[in-house]
């Protein structure tokens, strides 16, 4: 139960797997997804796929709701 109880208590993009989490960094730096699949050295559809998954675990939608929770939970400082 303590398992559960400490995960329900981490923020969406702390449930990230660590892949998901590379990616999400990226798109946090404004990298675009075929720019992201060229550094990484993956495909384009492998990068859409981690993102889809980035996207339901923070309840997001689009790429620029993706850099609005990184405003909002400080992940991005405005400058």
């Amino acid at each position: 139960i303590n398992e559960l109880i400490g995960h329900a208590a981490l923020s969406p993009h702390e449930k990230l797997s660590a892949r998901e989490y590379q990616i999400f960094t990226l798109i946090l730096q404004n990298r675009t997804p075929s720019e992201i699949a060229a550094e990484l050295n993956l495909s384009l559809s492998t990068v859409s796929n981690h993102l889809a998954h980035v996207k339901d675990k923070l309840g997001v939608r689009t790429l620029g709701e993706i850099i609005s929770y990184g405003h909002r939970t400080g992940l991005i400082e405005v400058v």
